[in-house]
């Protein structure tokens, strides 16, 4: 679960940067990838360094992504809005994606969450 937060806080880095430089406003909004990004890499240098820290730092990690995940969702029919008034996709594209990939390290987190449940319950 580790290598997965640190390749999807990766994603996200590389998707504020893009939409930034992208952007003809560069919106200081644009960079909000980025930020969960950051925090996804740097929760996963921690997890891998102490074990003791591992499930502290992974937990934050999940926080952070859904956090984002509600504050993509609450922005996205605003940006779409703005699409169809002839505005850039760009916008709505990243949050879409932002969502996405939030979504997609909650769901791992939680199969990761389970499974270890389940190995901690067969040792008992």
């Amino acid at each position: 679960m580790v290598k997965n937060t640190f390749t999807l806080g990766f994603m996200m880095t590389l998707l504020g940067l893009g939409s930034y430089l992208a952007s003809s406003t560069k919106s200081m909004t644009a960079l909000i990838p980025l930020g969960i990004g950051a925090i996804l890499m740097i929760c996963s240098f921690f997890a891998s360094r102490k074990e003791e820290t591992k499930k502290t730092m992974m937990n934050f990690a999940a926080l952070v992504t859904l956090v984002g995940l509600v504050a993509a969702a609450i922005g996205m029919p605003e940006s779409y809005d703005m699409w169809q008034h002839g505005q850039s996709p760009l916008a709505f594209a990243s949050q879409l994606i932002t969502a996405s990939v939030c979504l997609i390290f909650l769901m791992m987190y939680m199969r990761s969450f389970s499974e270890m449940e389940e190995e901690e319950e067969q040792m008992a």
